[in-house]
């Protein structure tokens, strides 16, 4: 009787699987031997090499035990095509998403990276695009820090659910007389801005801006910064006509324990006063 049919172990030592492997396929009802002698030993014909090809292939497509069992129960071209329908659709969905998590990932790689060769607490005045933010909340600092973070994440929320979230980052502005007021300022907007903005064609209208690179932890900014920009945007005429835009350009405090590494841009838009 042995002739023609192979032991569980012979079996699936011809597939290069284990036998325990094989025997699961007999409990999931995929794959169950067609003989049982005397002793109770099981047998399989030599015909159902075959079927387990076939099985190991499909599973090697991630097609599942499920799907299998249901094809070998009504084989058909038709079902067949179905099940590899169904996959191809299934792999381009996860291609998509594998894509989106490498965008992030070299975001979040070259976010690591964007403090080299930046030079700190030397303010410039540059011609650079004009700022423009998605999205911005209002933030009371007079309100408990709990109260802040509840504001902040409900004003995120809709956009960490986006699957292209690697597109923005993180800044604030606050109004430029409370920013250099000596009593401080009591609020700011959280802005959300995007650094992938498709481009028209069209020329991206530019302005003049007082900016300077400054250590900072979580947006803080050193007094001492705040006096240099007052004295530049004095000594060179220049006349104020936008907020004060604080944009993280190295890690967080969140990130990092090195305070070298926590480096935030300050952009005030300014003319000159004489034009």
């Amino acid at each position: 009787m042995h002739k023609d049919y192979f032991t569980p172990g012979e079996l699936a030592d011809l597939c290069g699987i284990s036998k325990s492997l094989l025997l699961h396929y007999d409990r999931q009802g995929i794959l169950k031997p067609t003989r049982t002698d005397s002793k109770g030993f099981r047998f399989y014909a030599a015909s159902q090499y075959y079927i387990l090809e076939n099985i190991i292939a499909l599973r090697k497509l991630d097609i599942s035990l499920p799907d299998i069992k249901r094809f070998l129960s009504y084989k058909s071209t038709e079902q067949l095509n179905q099940l590899y329908s169904e996959k191809l659709k299934d792999c381009r969905e996860k291609i998509a998403q594998y894509q989106n998590y490498e965008q992030q990932l070299l975001a979040n790689m070259k976010s690591l990276t964007t403090t080299e060769g930046v030079t700190v607490n030397q303010i410039m005045l540059q011609e650079l695009p004009l700022i423009h933010y998605l999205a911005e909340c209002e933030i009371n600092l007079s309100q408990p820090v709990k109260e802040r973070i509840r504001t902040i994440a409900g004003f995120l929320r809709p956009y960490l659910q986006k699957d292209y979230m690697h597109r923005f980052f993180y800044g604030r502005y606050i109004d430029s007389r409370a920013f250099f007021s000596s009593k401080g300022f009591d609020s700011y907007h959280f802005i959300l801005l995007d650094f992938l903005k498709e481009k028209t064609g069209t020329p991206e209208k530019k302005g003049l801006y007082v900016t300077v690179y400054c250590n900072s932890d979580h947006f803080r900014v050193p007094p001492e910064i705040i006096t240099a920009l007052k004295r530049f945007i004095k000594t060179n005429r220049l006349t104020i006509c936008g907020p004060a835009y604080m944009l993280p350009v190295g890690s967080s405090h969140y990130e990092t324990t090195d305070w070298r590494q926590r480096i935030s841009r300050i952009c005030i838009q300014v003319n000159y006063t004489n034009r």
